[in-house]
């Protein structure tokens, strides 16, 4: 009896193990693909609740092989600002704060940190909802974000610090280009 039992746990886990691969490979494509293009631009609405605040952007990042681009679509008070290069401390427009410590995760970074979990981010695991591909990946030891892939491409993705959900990113846009 217990042969039995353990052959069915082996067969279940051998099961389950080979669903996991499956998944894997839906980043392993899209970590390719953006790894190869020159260029992707990306659309996202953050909404941020770090520092028991909430706060909600529209950003718009342009990266290529000389850098980040970022530019605030909403909220309209600072729709227009860019931000291009590796950013510290805050930025400011009209009265306005978008911070941007010069490391960890704020809403600002959080496209570029998304950019980077996809091509080299550890995938912690993956599963999927209807039709949607979810993939834990780890950035840092206190920074990582699980991504929603809908037919391949990125659709949301949720960060988390230290162990907290931090912000979300609905992705509206993600374009490669060579």
């Amino acid at each position: 009896m217990r042969r039995i039992i353990a052959a069915v746990t082996a067969a279940a886990a051998a099961l389950t193990l080979t669903g996991c691969a499956g998944e894997g490979a839906a980043i392993d494509g899209l970590r390719e693909r953006l790894i190869s293009a020159g260029a992707v631009t990306m659309d996202v609405e953050i909404t941020s609740t770090m520092g028991g605040r909430l706060a909600e952007y529209t950003l718009s990042l342009e990266r290529t092989t000389e850098g980040d681009t970022l530019t605030v679509l909403a909220p309209e008070e600072i729709a227009g600002a860019v931000l291009s290069g590796p950013g510290g401390g805050g930025f400011e427009y009209a009265g306005l704060v978008l911070d941007m410590p010069s490391e960890g995760l704020n809403a600002a970074a959080a496209p570029g940190l998304l950019l980077d979990a996809i091509e080299s981010g550890a995938e912690t695991l993956s599963w999927r909802e209807g039709e949607d591909t979810l993939v834990s990946l780890a950035l840092t030891d206190e920074i990582s974000v699980t991504l929603t892939l809908r037919g391949g491409e990125p659709a949301y993705a949720e960060f988390t610090a230290s162990g907290e959900s931090a912000l979300t990113a609905e992705i509206s846009k993600f374009e490669l280009g060579g």
